[in-house]
């Protein structure tokens, strides 16, 4: 029987041969006769031989019918006799060492003395890198270079030369403007300015005037005015009277209380009666037009004149109001239902509003304002 021709694999990596007595095989370089298994079989030349890659130089790698070396630092595969092997590199002969004298040795060479910037590795002159040794660029960017380094600095700061570094910048010695109200510090990479009280810094860090006059509410109590300075504020009363601390001395007694009238037409002058027992601010910054005993009436004073405003310095509904004993002078809301009663909301519901009032009327009555009435439809 032909095996080899029946089998063309019976050998495996190899070439089968008939002969008298059966077949052989003629294993394929790397492969050798395996009797038990009657076939060819891979030669494991990393266990077959004493460290082909060369003692120490390199870690052998068996593969299908050869090996491969993986050689360690210092050392290269070569063939040499058509055998793997790691052989030795002669760095010095690469220009290893331009700075210094090289030594080459198996694996490795000395260079000897490395250069300014350079440090002995395995050898060599190897470039030390220090960016990753410190911070000498802080609080900078460090980039290094061959035997050196350089620093790119931040606002704030210069580089210096030797040895390349960032310096911080004294903004304040070199004139930084923090105005009249402030006083410069300076700080890593920066300044800042701390402002005098009466200032603020404004428009980045110069410190600049308040306009405490311009604050809501404003330091000077009513009625007393206020005038801006540079850094603080001064307050003013009516009539030249010298104020106490920020508010004025309390104003005259209020007027007594009289009648107050609606309208001032003659002919129902006496008829057209609000409320008695009310102060002149009470009627003309309300609904009044008149106000006097009995029928002896003095005009409110007109809306647009100056002296409605003092009298009325929010306007019709509210009153200036002293406040408690020595308090600060405020307004309060005229609360027209009380101090009127029915004479403003006849047949109707008087509710107090701020500023002013609302009559409510029954169903079927709408209210007249020109009578203050609820009248039927």
């Amino acid at each position: 029987t032909d095996e080899c021709k029946l089998n063309r694999n019976i050998c495996g990596p190899g070439e089968c041969v008939m002969g008298p007595g059966g077949y052989s095989c003629i294993c394929y370089p790397g492969y050798r006769w395996h009797p038990q298994r009657r076939a060819c079989t891979d030669v494991n030349e990393c266990e077959a031989e004493a460290e082909p890659c060369g003692a120490g130089r390199g870690l052998c790698m068996n593969t299908a019918g050869s090996y491969t070396c993986q050689c360690r630092r210092g050392f290269r595969l070569s063939m040499r006799g058509g055998a793997r092997a790691c052989a030795d590199i002669n760095e010095c002969l690469e220009g290893s060492c331009p700075e210094g004298k090289c030594e080459n040795h198996p694996g490795g060479f000395v260079c000897t003395p490395c250069p300014p910037g350079f440090r002995g590795h395995h050898g060599a002159c190897s470039d030390v890198n220090e960016c990753e040794e410190g911070s000498p660029c802080a609080p900078g960017l460090c980039l290094n270079t061959p035997g050196s380094y350089q620093c790119q600095c931040p606002p704030g700061t210069r580089p210096t030369a030797e040895p390349p570094g960032c310096q911080d910048v004294d903004e304040c010695a070199l004139g930084a403007a923090c105005g009249v109200g402030g006083e410069c510090l300076n700080t890593p990479g920066s300044f800042r300015c701390r402002c005098r009280p009466g200032f603020a810094p404004r428009h980045g860090r110069r410190c600049l005037d308040i306009d405490e006059c311009a604050l809501q509410p404003g330091p000077c109590a009513p009625p007393g005015s206020c005038t801006n300075t540079e850094g603080s504020f001064s307050c003013s009363c009516p009539g030249g009277l010298a104020p106490h601390g920020h508010r004025c001395p309390p104003p005259e007694p209020p007027p007594p209380r009289k009648l107050c009238y609606l309208n001032l037409d003659d002919s129902i002058l006496c008829d057209s009666v609000l409320g008695t027992n009310v102060t002149r601010g009470e009627c003309c910054c309300s609904l009044g037009a008149g106000w006097g005993d009995l029928c002896e009436v003095f005009p409110c004073p007109l809306p647009s004149s100056a002296e409605f405003v003092a009298l009325c310095p929010d306007g019709r509904g509210f009153i200036p109001d002293e406040g408690p004993p020595h308090g600060a002078r405020g307004l309060r809301d005229i609360d027209e239902c009380e101090l009127f009663g029915a004479e403003i909301c006849k047949e109707g519901k008087c509710v107090n509003t701020q500023p002013g009032f609302e009559c409510y009327c029954k169903q079927g009555f709408d209210y007249d304002s020109a009578v203050r009435q609820c009248l039927g439809g």
